[in-house]
């Protein structure tokens, strides 16, 4: 069996990476190919295209790289066709997914979605599109079931895939007395040039009350060191730059700080999972962002916010998003007790609503019983 599969960045990349290995270890004989990033690679993908080409965000920026996009879905349409994979594969990247699994369905191909988009967020109208496009939905949230349900979608809660992380899991280490402030601006070029220099200045006015603190940026394998450098050294004095350090561990830097200030996405449901207090930032283009206020229909952007369905952390967006503002926010995660306590609270809560671990084992279960029973495939 061959199987095309489709991530479009780094985080898509992890879980299709999980997932692929639970499916090998179903069916020894699968092969994969599509776009994925290094530990798709190490899985075992023939890749078509690296994450690194395909991992842009926002209106505007997706605008400017179109006629790459189209050419890129032109040639993996065609593939379709001359390969005729046994099914594809949708990670997550809706955007791009979801043109090609209506591609792949008009040829007859099964569609299996893992990571369901996040219609309920941002796009209502287009899940009567998901439901002509897609044979089985595999779902990371518990209330997504109930929603995709409405538009008789076949959807399957297999948990969420961060839950399978060790890295995720509980840690015994002792923050309270530490002097570490962690900084996620996200994994993205875009991301990093809008969200980094925000951090840096409030951090930077933080430091100016609080000398004793260090803060850690995590970068990301997909921007080079260099970008990093130049919004650092573009944005604040040398003597304030002493104060920051990078940090390629991710999720060990978000376990040993004490408080962060992290960019809204996925990163947000890591750091609840790691027990971090944090608020949450966003900022993008203002075209980007002015499109973007007409299709969100969620009234949070941190994902504990949207499962708890109340206000777990603070969020600033776009003009709210001002050194000034985060600085005052961080000054109370990190010294009002009552405030850390009761976001840890929280997040053990949230932590318990995401289904436990095997989220890959159960997705990959899900498809190739999917498969055995529609398509005449047996597992192995």
């Amino acid at each position: 069996m061959k199987f095309l599969i489709v991530a479009g960045d780094q985080s898509g990349n992890l879980h299709a990476a999980r997932l692929m290995h639970e499916l090998f270890a179903l069916d020894p004989s699968l092969s994969f190919y599509g776009i994925g990033g290094e530990e798709m690679i190490t899985a075992g993908l023939w890749e078509w295209a690296n994450v690194r080409e395909v991992s842009v965000v926002g209106f505007w920026e997706v605008a400017r790289h179109y006629g790459f996009f189209r050419r890129l879905l032109r040639e993996i349409e065609k593939s379709l066709i001359e390969e005729r994979p046994d099914a594809f594969i949708a990670v997550d990247y809706p955007g791009f997914n979801m043109r090609l699994a209506a591609k792949a369905k008009k040829l007859g191909i099964p569609v299996l979605y893992y990571i369901a988009p996040q219609l309920w967020a941002w796009g209502e109208g287009r899940s009567n599109k998901l439901k002509q496009s897609i044979d089985l939905l595999l779902t990371v949230f518990p209330f997504e079931t109930e929603y995709f349900s409405k538009f008789s979608i076949q959807a399957k809660f297999s948990g969420h895939p961060l839950l399978d992380d060790a890295n995720l899991e509980k840690t015994d280490i002792d923050i309270e007395n530490k002097r570490l402030i962690a900084l996620l601006p996200g994994s993205r070029i875009q991301e990093v040039l809008h969200n980094l220099p925000i951090m840096l200045n409030a951090c930077s006015q933080f430091a100016k009350r609080h000398s004793n603190f260090i803060f850690s940026i995590s970068i990301a394998a997909s921007v080079s060191r260099e970008i990093y450098d130049k919004v650092i050294y573009s944005t604040i004095s040398q003597s304030d730059a002493a104060n920051f350090v990078y940090a390629d561990d991710s999720r060990l830097l978000m376990k040993s700080a004490r408080a962060g200030l992290i960019k809204a996405g996925t990163s947000t449901l890591e750091a609840c999972l790691c027990r971090l207090p944090f608020a949450m930032m966003y900022r993008t283009s203002a075209i980007s962002f002015y499109f973007g206020k007409f299709v969100a229909k969620t009234k949070f952007l941190a994902m504990p916010n949207i499962i708890a369905k109340k206000e777990v952390v603070r969020e600033f967006i776009q003009n709210d998003a001002t050194p000034e503002k985060l600085a005052e926010e961080l000054e109370r995660i990190v010294f009002d007790e009552k405030e850390r306590k009761q976001q840890i609270i929280e997040f053990a809560s949230i932590r318990n609503q995401l289904g436990g671990k095997g989220s890959a084992r159960r997705a990959a279960q899900e498809m190739l019983h999917w498969l055995q029973i529609h398509s005449g495939i047996k597992n192995a």
